[in-house]
């Protein structure tokens, strides 16, 4: 039993009086009335006194704390438990969880005592609270929050059990703390002035979360992740005109909630790696130390920022012009490279899927007129490991071009932009990858195929020159590249999957991955990206029911099921997914039955998300209406279910008609949600391609009452719907034939 605060953006004013507004910093002296016997009190300063308070109950009282913003004012009563370390600079950590999970405590513990040292370090401003205390909540909507010496979590993202959670779980713990870490600095310490720059908190945490891991667990590689977790993924998104700029107006309750999305936290750290390149690892450090001591105990803009970094480097380079069209205009360049005979122009432009209403006027206008400056560099097949930059100043460049080899833009791909090239260079380019994995760094790799897809989604290129991309992954070991394309490949999966060519696209990612596979295998070895790699494998072969793998899984299954033989906590989902579509009711009911009794988060969770793919209809409307009991699944949950059914073919409908029929219920519970309802049905509709289905959620967006609460997300879902059609008209029959044509050669 516990009560437990959560208050950003601007639920303070919600539980007492105060001016709920960023800048306006205060010290705040809390006081909490608990039971005397059985329940503890937490805020963000350390206990100072109690006293009694009537019978049964006793009033704590908390030290003054630091100067603060109110969103960051939090307080607990529950019957917790905590596990203690201190720093090497003293400060007490204290990781606190139900008591019978505190056996689960112990690598978070040890996580946030080194990763605070590290970031004690990094900043040159050693945290300032007396004590770090971090809480497992059961039942929570968000994801983490970082209030200032009382950080929540989800349980799923604090506890780690060696026995049942996967490596997925630990890694994803390790990084929600770094980032709620990095927080203590960039937005508590320093906040920002206004919502509108919410990026200030949420891309510096989002980026720096990567080095905060890396410092403490350098053999994950997690530096390796980057791309695909969030450059590649926010640059779909930021490919669409519905998308907005990093800074954006934020004037109203809703509009201020709406900004908690990808563009604020991916793209955000996309920028700060821009940042970092730009200026370099001692440059980028002396930069964010110089703004973090400038406006400590203070708030911040963008603008600030920049000028911080400028100074901080001698004003080498202004970034107010180099950095500010990126934050404050939507999208991003293209950079056509055009030949003629030694040389070569890159041009820029605005880069969309359909462009058709940018209109650069009004919602759509820019005061940098869709111009950026560019990092622009490359390398050329007579010299693969100097770059040569050539940077676009909000104009074009030409440099010399090698004629009888070939380039490669973007090197390392820094730089948040896309790059087309003559028709000549990307057929030599696919010829020395399929000659020589190697040619090139595996992140060049990952951005060539990412680049070819998103051209040919635009029809900028065609669809068969971005598949000649993938075709030399039969050869490919490393994590971005195949995670680039399997991520490109799944819309492909998705968008074909009722048409007659899905055959042959089944047939020809079957023989592209069968390799990898073999290579991988369902037992749990080799290094941590292998077997993060080995999850997407699985995934693949399971949802395209390649009958080798899919018997494997059934035996691991029934094995669990019925001989009590323990699932490997790495390739757990999978084997549970794969074994529930192949499986009938008594499978599902015990998988039921194991979620409901389990204590371990991680397991609850890959228990969970399996459920949702059985193949038979009646049971998947069963879990849905369980999912609306909180008894049975947790409210912070039962919207993921939704999601989690929507993921096949067959569930789709099912969950849409189901998210129809339940909107006023789910709209009265979530609609305070950040992300809730957008995410779900941006999920939801993100595979359909036809005009009755267009017209099926405007009806929707018309007709139910609140969906104000997603207006952000509206236009994104239409225009994900019109871009899905239009794709199908103008090329099915280019990807059906190349289809066809290559399906067996690899």
């Amino acid at each position: 039993h516990m009560v437990t605060s959560d208050f950003e953006p601007l639920d303070a004013r919600m539980a007492l009086p105060c001016f709920d507004e960023p800048t306006l910093k205060a010290t705040f002296t809390t006081t909490i009335v608990r039971p005397t016997t059985g329940y503890i009190a937490l805020s963000n300063m350390p206990e100072a006194r109690t006293y009694p308070y009537g019978a049964g109950l006793t009033a704590v009282e908390f030290q003054k704390s630091v100067k603060m913003s109110t969103y960051l004012l939090a307080f607990i009563i529950c019957d917790f438990k905590y596990n203690e370390t201190t720093t090497n600079n003293g400060i007490r950590i204290r990781i606190y969880s139900a008591p019978h999970l505190i056996n689960n405590t112990g690598f978070a513990t040890y996580t946030a005592k080194a990763q605070m040292e590290y970031f004690n370090i990094q900043t040159a401003l050693p945290y300032n609270l007396p004590k770090s205390d971090m809480i497992a909540i059961p039942d929570f909507n968000s994801g983490a929050m970082e209030n200032w010496g009382l950080v929540t979590y989800r349980e799923s993202l604090l506890l780690y059990d060696p026995v049942t959670s996967s490596v997925f779980n630990k890694q994803r713990i390790a990084v929600v703390i770094a980032h709620e870490l990095v927080h203590m600095w960039f937005g508590n310490l320093v906040t920002l002035a206004w919502w509108d720059d919410l990026w200030l908190n949420e891309g510096f945490a989002s980026y720096l979360e990567y080095a905060g891991v890396h410092a403490v667990y350098p053999d994950w590689k997690i530096m390796d992740q980057f791309l695909p977790g969030d450059f590649f993924r926010i640059m779909a998104r930021d490919a669409l005109i519905s998308s907005r700029p990093i800074s954006a107006l934020s004037d109203t309750p809703a509009a201020i909630k709406q900004m908690f999305d990808a563009i604020t936290y991916s793209k955000g750290a996309v920028a700060c790696r821009m940042v970092n390149f730009i200026l370099g690892d001692t440059g980028f450090r002396n930069g964010y130390r110089a703004y973090l001591k400038k406006y400590e105990w203070s708030n911040a803009n963008t603008m600030q920022l920049w000028n911080s970094l400028s100074e901080a480097n001698n004003n080498r380079i202004n970034m107010v012009d180099v950095m500010d069209p990126w934050v404050r205009q939507k999208n991003f360049p293209i950079i056509t490279i055009t030949q003629n005979g030694n040389q070569a122009t890159a041009s820029q432009k605005r880069f969309l899927i359909d462009d058709s209403s940018a209109t650069g006027t009004g919602a759509d206008f820019s005061t940098y007129g869709y111009k950026w400056y560019v990092p622009f560099n490359f390398i050329t097949s007579s010299n693969t490991n100097t770059p040569v930059s050539a940077w676009l100043n909000k104009t074009s460049v030409n440099f010399p071009y090698p004629a009888n080899g070939w380039m490669k833009a973007n090197v390392g791909q820094y730089g948040f932009y896309i790059v087309n090239y003559p028709e000549q260079n990307w057929n030599r380019l696919q010829a020395a990858l399929e000659q020589n994995v190697n040619v090139l760094q595996s992140d060049d790799r990952a951005g060539l195929i990412n680049d070819a897809f998103i051209l040919a989604r635009a029809g900028v290129v065609r669809q068969s020159l971005a598949l000649g991309m993938t075709k030399y992954l039969s050869k490919e070991k490393a994590y971005a590249p195949w995670t680039s394309a399997l991520g490109s490949l799944g819309y492909f999966d998705t968008v074909l999957s009722m048409r007659p060519s899905y055959g042959d696209f089944k047939t020809y990612m079957i023989n592209l991955i069968r390799g990898r596979y073999n290579d991988l295998g369902w037992a749990d070895t080799g290094s941590h990206l292998d077997r993060y790699s080995r999850s997407d494998f699985l995934l693949w072969v399971t949802r395209l029911n390649y009958n080798v793998a899919i018997q494997e899984a059934k035996k691991i299954y029934n094995n669990w099921m019925v001989n009590n033989t323990s699932i490997h906590p790495n390739i757990r989902t999978r084997v549970l997914r794969a074994g529930i579509a192949a499986g009938g009711v008594r499978e599902w009911d015990f998988a039921w039955n194991k979620f409901l009794t389990t204590e371990s988060a991680s397991e609850k969770s890959a228990l969970m998300y399996a459920l949702a793919f059985s193949r038979t209809p009646w049971i998947l409307n069963r879990y849905l209406q369980r999912a609306m009991n909180g008894s049975l699944v947790r409210s912070q949950d039962t919207l993921s279910v939704v999601r989690y059914v929507s993921g096949t073919t067959l569930g789709r409908p099912i969950a849409w008609n189901f998210f129809q029929a339940n909107w006023d219920t789910l709209y009265n519970r979530y609609s305070q949600v950040t992300f809730g309802l957008s995410r779900a049905i941006e999920t939801l509709t993100s595979a359909f391609a036809t005009d009755y289905q267009l017209q099926e959620v405007q009806n929707f967006f018309n007709t139910a009452k609140g969906t104000d609460a997603i207006s952000s997300s509206k236009n994104t879902i239409l225009e994900n719907i019109k871009s899905n059609i239009d794709w199908l008209k103008k090329n099915e029959a280019d990807v059906a034939a190349w289809l066809a044509a290559n399906k067996n050669v690899v």
